[in-house]
C-alpha cells in the first residue's frame, strides 16, 4: 500500500557533493524518519507479543540483550 511518503532511498551523495554537513546529516535525518512505519501487536493474553516484540526490537538493533518477562504471582 503506497502513500505519498513512500519513496525510492538513494545514498545521496551526488546531491549533497556542495552542501554542508548539516545539511547532509538533516538530509539522512528525514530520510529515516520518513521510513518509519507504526503498528501495533494484538492478541489473546499469553500468546506471545511480549517475546515478538523483544526479538522485533533484538533484531532490529534497537535492544542488545534480550531478557525475560515473569508473571506477577
Amino acid at each position: 500500500m503506497a502513500n505519498d511518503t513512500d519513496f525510492q532511498a538513494d545514498d545521496g551523495a551526488a546531491a549533497d557533493e556542495g552542501s554542508t554537513g548539516s545539511t547532509r546529516q538533516s538530509g539522512m535525518i528525514a530520510r529515516e524518519v520518513a521510513r518509519r512505519r507504526t503498528f501495533g501487536i494484538i492478541s489473546h493474553p499469553d500468546a506471545g507479543k511480549t517475546t515478538l516484540t523483544e526479538k522485533l526490537l533484538l533484531f532490529s538493533g534497537a535492544i542488545q540483550l534480550a531478557g525475560t518477562v515473569k508473571g506477577r504471582k
